[in-house]
């Protein structure tokens, strides 16, 4: 999963960290960025993370301050590669009634 958020770090707040991590262990980072000077920046953090069903992932973005430092368009894009439930994903060339015959109608 990636995450990106652009950041704009005020002078007072010297800079920033941006954090991915579950829902379920909102502390515990998989992946940061570190910004160390005020200023516009675009920060982008990016792990392979296997999540539980019910759980979510998010990104926190952080100052050592509270001077009006701001995270704006911040976004999350995850895909799921293999999961033991639900539907397999399909392969080329060989059609549903093939690789999984419980699907077909």
């Amino acid at each position: 999963m990636t995450a990106t958020a652009d950041l704009i770090v005020q002078q007072a707040d010297g800079g920033a960290v941006c954090f991915i991590s579950k829902g379920s262990a909102a502390l515990n980072g998989v992946s940061q960025s570190n910004i160390g000077q005020p200023g516009i920046f675009t920060v982008t953090e990016t792990a392979a993370v296997r999540i539980k069903a019910n759980d979510t992932l998010q990104e926190h973005c952080v100052t050592p301050g509270n001077n009006g430092s701001v995270a704006i368009d911040a976004g999350i894009t995850a895909i799921r590669i293999r999961s033991s439930h639900g539907t397999p994903p399909a392969r080329t060339g060989h059609p549903v009634s093939a690789t999984s015959p419980h699907l077909s109608s």
